[in-house]
């Protein structure tokens, strides 16, 4: 993603990429070859929404 933010107020316009990673992930999750996505950010796991969406 880049420089892209990613919050509550844009998981919208971002909605089909992420469906389309969650695929992909999954698929590499019942194979040998194992994806990982990892995010990094200052309030990624800060307060209530944090708490929901390391969930």
């Amino acid at each position: 993603m880049g420089n892209t933010h990613l919050g509550l107020d844009t998981l919208d316009e971002y909605s089909q990429q992420l469906q389309l990673w969650q695929k992909i992930f999954s698929a590499s999750a019942k194979s040998d070859n194992l994806w990982n996505l990892l995010i990094y950010g200052c309030n990624v796991a800060f307060a209530d929404a944090g708490t929901e969406f390391n969930n």
